[in-house]
């Protein structure tokens, strides 16, 4: 997770390790085209990107991701995205839980198929929407939380095409699908929540 704050420079430093090019757009910031990290600015294998840009936007909950054409679902099937927290005066003056890892938890919720040996089983055009079996929460299957009784925010990044969404209340042992309708196309939503405990 990345958290920066409004009215801030931010200077980035993105290695590429992998065995394959790929790139990092920061998906939904206000940046300038030299810095988005779109399709047009690989990254190759073992090369240093370097953008730096101001945060010019109010507080939300964003997302980076690959966006090399053609490895965009396979990339990010595999785990290379995450959240952007920008912050702002407005949100630092809100009444809601900041103690970020014990009350400010955030949640990336993803489907995922696994193979026999514990691998990932990604099948092509998975861009179009996939189920898997499995249900990972900040990439692990079936992880706890303990909480304090008080009052807990929850940031969620949900992607549409990619997986399922469940609130599970423990205490009642009730498990409730949301279910997500627009008229519209809509492949990514990111939300916070506070939730009284």
């Amino acid at each position: 997770m990345i958290k920066v704050k409004s009215g801030e420079t931010v200077n980035m430093y993105v290695k590429n390790d992998l065995s394959d090019s790929t790139s990092v757009h920061w998906h939904g910031l206000e940046v300038n085209g030299p810095e988005d990290g779109g399709p047009h600015q690989v990254i190759d294998q073992g090369t240093l990107w370097e953008p730096s840009f101001m945060i010019d936007q109010p507080a939300s909950t964003l997302w980076f991701h690959p966006h090399v054409i053609g490895t965009t679902a396979i990339q990010v099937y595999y785990g290379l995205a995450g959240l952007i927290i920008v912050e702002d005066e407005f949100s630092d003056a809100l009444n809601i839980p900041k103690d970020y890892g014990v009350n400010d938890i955030p949640l990336i919720i993803q489907d995922r198929s696994f193979n026999s040996d514990g691998s990932f089983n990604y099948t092509t055009n998975m861009m179009n929407g996939v189920v898997g079996d499995k249900i990972l929460v900040n990439g692990a299957i079936t992880p706890t939380l303990k909480v304090i009784k008080s009052p807990l925010m929850v940031d969620f990044s949900k992607n549409l095409m990619l997986i399922r969404c469940f609130l599970y209340h423990q205490v009642k042992g009730q498990k409730s699908l949301l279910i997500f309708q627009n008229t519209r196309s809509v492949t990514w939503l990111i939300f916070r929540v506070v939730i009284n405990l």
